[in-house]
């Protein structure tokens, strides 16, 4: 939202609802309580309609236990009102506009067509992305929908059915256009931006099947292996956990080509991962590529081994890399040496972190693992600076 019409005045419902005023909040946090907030919310997805009091009570708080309920929903308009003309961050009247009337015991909220509304210009901006080929295009469009779409809509909302609906549209409509760009900066090939708009995507949904095939074909292009596996690995981790669904037969497929591809496959459960060109040279390009963006990155070097390894188990590859998984970050490289070691780069980590960094790898030890008599050692060597 760039422009400064009405001095700069937007109401903002992606993400958190707020209205905003040259670029700052109108509101005290203290006054928006759970119910003032839920009135304001209504009143926008309902804006330049008049309501009954009736409705707006049934619709808002259908189990209250209030004597005099429309006195209440007198008393919370009262407070909104007092933001809109006088008890805001600026003491400035923008009754003229948004305001809510009331004629005849009904109440409207009244915005102003100088008023900027951001569901509007996301409109906007998808009905142009759907528009639009070229790569500059594509990336200003990617760039202002990114800007707009600031996370999921009134996301500080109490469970509303009526809200959640419109939730899921959105999401639906941002996915799809998203799709729609990404498949289209694909056939340019370029792939570097593909990979910058996901990862900023993955911010406020990493779990939309789509794109994260997409995400994963262009690491693959780029060359980035191991970056593409650990990202499989941690989407499908949270399919499981919060969605209870196993990922699609085609980033299946794209996961076994992406194990081809680093050269995973092909060793026994004794012997040393093979460090083959394909590997050293993804973990160079993935620390070069950080390098460049921190212009002094840190790092230090985690050991992590599993002592009295006495048991045969199934896949020790596997449950070493969801131990790493599970408590590594993003940026962290690591490699499964063998059945009993693993090793990781920890990006940005100090001295001061090392007990907390142990602590989280140690956790996810204990619920991953199935000997319970077996124990783990991690070493971590001082912090290394690439310059």
């Amino acid at each position: 939202m760039n422009s400064d019409k009405n001095g700069g005045l937007k109401i903002k419902t992606f993400g958190n609802t707020d209205i905003i005023y040259n670029g700052k909040s109108i509101l005290y946090e203290k006054q928006l309580t759970p119910r003032v907030r839920s009135l304001l919310q209504y009143f926008i997805i309902n804006k330049n309609k008049w309501c009954k009091p009736d409705t707006i009570i049934a619709d808002l708080w259908p189990d209250n236990e209030y004597i005099d309920e429309k006195k209440v929903l007198r008393t919370y308009i009262y407070r909104l009102r007092n933001i809109l003309t006088k008890d805001n961050e600026f003491k400035k009247d923008f009754s003229q506009q948004i305001n809510i009337l009331n004629t005849n015991g009904n109440y409207q909220m009244s915005i102003s067509d100088d008023t900027e509304i951001d569901t509007e210009i996301f409109q906007r901006l998808t009905e142009q992305a759907a528009a639009i080929h070229t790569y500059k295009e594509l990336i200003d469009v990617s760039e202002n929908l990114k800007n707009v779409y600031a996370g999921h809509f009134m996301s500080d909302s109490a469970k509303d059915h009526v809200i959640e609906r419109l939730q899921n549209n959105y999401r639906s409509i941002y996915c799809t256009i998203m799709v729609d760009m990404l498949t289209k900066l694909n056939d340019l090939e370029q792939y570097h931006d593909i990979i910058s708009i996901c990862e900023s995507f993955f911010q406020i949904d990493d779990l939309d099947n789509t794109i994260n095939c997409i995400f994963m074909k262009a690491l693959i292009e780029t060359g980035q292996v191991n970056y593409a596996s650990r990202h499989y690995n941690y989407v499908v981790k949270k399919m499981r956990e919060v969605l209870s669904i196993e990922p699609s037969p085609e980033m299946t497929a794209l996961y076994r080509n992406i194990k081809m591809a680093g050269g995973e496959d092909g060793y026994g459960e004794n012997d040393l991962m093979p460090l083959n060109m394909s590997f050293i040279r993804n973990m160079v390009e993935e620390i070069v590529t950080e390098r460049m963006e921190s212009k002094r990155a840190i790092y230090s070097v985690l050991k992590l081994e599993i002592l009295n390894n006495t048991t045969e188990i199934e896949n020790p590859f596997e449950l070493l890399e969801m131990i790493m998984l599970a408590s590594l970050r993003r940026r962290d490289i690591y490699a499964v040496l063998n059945k009993s070691t693993a090793v990781a780069m920890l990006y940005e980590a100090t001295d001061k972190s090392y007990d907390l960094i142990k602590e989280r790898v140690i956790e996810a030890f204990h619920k991953i693992y199935p000997q319970k008599n077996d124990k783990v050692d991690i070493v971590i060597s001082p912090a290394l600076y690439i310059t």
